[in-house]
């Protein structure tokens, strides 16, 4: 009976190996502990699992009986289910965990490539009716043995779950902020992060069929870089640096819910909270801060240096607000995953869709908020999975993984309008400095042209600028931490000013990225 028990957990485990794999994420994660999901999902895939297992125990049970003709089909069929979850499971490890971007395009044939093994497996199963018993003893001692990871799966949720009840929050920084006189800045700054924006495929080698009248009007009336390189690969990375001014080159969780850091220009680590960052130098300043960014804990990261912060939840929630909704929405994820689905359209990019318009909606209230002086929207896009269509000009859950992307750019360029739009009508455009850049580069371009590079668009908007300047001198987006200071305190109010500027800063960080190779989900 107990090893039914065991079998019975394990395949159900395998099941949702899906909703544990975002909900536990990476042990090497070093964010881990600052973005928890609410404690109910947690709770709620124990519950779900506990009740699947439920009914694959009398399933087995039932299996066990001599049967024929009906109970001849239910055995196959509850052969073939052994067989989907193990399958599910590895083709998950497979493109979740993958090294990039050798098996990037596996997403575009993995359903097709699961349902042929299925439908081989019954075929067999149909064709060797006296076989069935050893097929299913040996399905049956494999998911034996996996069944220990159970034990391991609900013991890292038990410990989420505690780690949650405590709360995300950083120890208190060395040196406490004060609240410093109010600043009256030289001029709003607003800095806006694409995520995944690519600087070759937008601007120099982009589809004869894709149009980006936003940003092209946008190029043709700002200081444009054309050769601005991003600190690293990974958003973490990438966004901490240019946060601290400094090339990051390795981040560890610490003791005490802290952050290690190790910067390119020196060898000692140092924590997080000791360390000065762009908002708490601003906020020392008297300028008022906010930010509205996905991915990175960022309210958890600059609680003590922003007067207003929105943060999307953490990776892998279901976004349930009630129980009943939290155990559906791991049900959906379940069948309608995007690397294995029942539907040709991924429930990620829903998800991812609803994240970005939710996203809209407080980068706007914080865009015409006049009395905010730096602020940092961090957006999904074009960062995949991707969800518009824009030839239909409308969301579209099946697009492309790769070629998706050039419909991504299309959306940026959507949004850049609408931000504009909005600064205009609000009265804020001509006294606000608008910095449009990336984290990284699309670290998947291979897969499209054959091309690798780690440029990334900078368009520098001044308050009141109406010429355009070009820069084509190469520089790390890292210098933009200074960059946006000058412009705060009015040190910088020319395109000119900002050109000689670069001169004078460029040489001193390299241009060479850093790759971190970290395993945990690429943004």
């Amino acid at each position: 009976m107990w090893k039914d028990v065991a079998v019975a957990l394990s395949l159900a485990n395998l099941c949702f190996f899906g909703v544990w794999s975002t909900l536990l994420g990476d042990f090497r994660d070093p964010f881990a502990r600052l973005r928890l999901a609410p404690p109910a999902e947690y709770a709620g895939a124990i519950l779900n699992v506990l009740s699947l297992a439920a009914a694959f125990y009398l399933a087995i049970v039932s299996l066990r009986q001599r049967f024929r003709g009906w109970k001849l089909v239910g055995a196959i069929g509850g052969i073939a289910a052994l067989t989907w979850a193990p399958a599910a499971a590895c083709y998950t490890v497979l493109t979740r965990y993958r090294p990039r971007p050798s098996l990037a395009a596996l997403p575009l044939a993995g359903n097709a490539l699961v349902m042929v093994v299925a439908a081989t497996v019954l075929l067999l199963l149909l064709l060797l009716p006296r076989h069935y018993r050893r097929i299913a003893a040996l399905l049956y001692g494999v998911l034996l043995v996996f069944s220990p990871f159970v034990g391991v799966t609900f013991a890292r949720a038990g410990w989420r779950i505690y780690a949650a009840r405590q709360g995300p929050a950083l120890p208190p920084p060395a040196r406490p902020v004060t609240e410093p006189p109010r600043a009256q800045p030289a001029s709003r700054v607003v800095w806006i992060v694409f995520d995944e924006w690519d600087q070759r495929l937008t601007f120099e080698q982009r589809p004869e069929n894709l149009a980006l009248p936003e940003l092209d009007r946008l190029r043709g009336e700002v200081l444009y870089a054309s050769a601005a390189y991003a600190p690293a690969e990974q958003t973490q990375y990438s966004m901490l640096s240019t946060l601290s001014g400094r090339v990051l080159v390795r981040l560890e969780a610490a003791r005490g819910r802290q952050l290690r850091l190790v910067f390119r220009d020196h060898p000692d680590a140092v924590l997080w909270s000791e360390h000065d960052n762009l908002f708490r130098r601003a906020r020392q300043q008297g300028f008022r801060t906010a930010v509205v960014g996905w991915y990175i804990p960022y309210c958890t990261l600059l609680n003590d240096a922003l007067d207003s912060c929105w943060q999307s939840d953490p990776v892998g929630s279901s976004g349930g607000s009630s129980w009943s909704r939290v155990l559906a929405g791991q049900w959906q994820i379940v069948v309608k995953k995007a690397v294995f689905s029942v539907s040709p359209e991924s429930l990620d990019a829903l998800h991812h869709s609803q994240l970005f318009d939710q996203m809209l909606g407080e980068a706007s209230k914080a865009l015409t908020d006049p009395s905010l002086d730096l602020i940092l929207l961090h957006l999904p896009v074009p960062h995949g999975p991707y969800f518009y269509d824009r030839q239909a000009g409308a969301y579209r859950f099946d697009m492309d993984p790769v070629l998706g992307y050039f419909d991504a750019l299309a959306l940026v360029d959507r949004t850049v309008g609408q931000f504009r739009r909005q600064l205009e009508q609000a009265g804020l455009w001509e006294q606000t400095a608008l910095l449009l850049t990336s984290d990284h580069w699309l670290r998947t371009s291979e897969l499209i042209d054959g091309v690798k590079e780690h440029r990334v668009p900078f368009l520098l908007k001044l308050a009141g600028q109406s010429r355009p300047a070009v820069y084509e001198r190469a520089f790390n987006t890292v210098l933009s931490h200074e960059l946006m200071l000058e412009l705060l305190r009015g040190r910088l109010r020319t395109a000119a000013g900002v050109t000689r500027w670069l001169d004078r800063r460029r040489e001193s960080v390299s241009i060479e990225p850093v790759y971190t190779g970290v395993g945990s989900p690429g943004s």
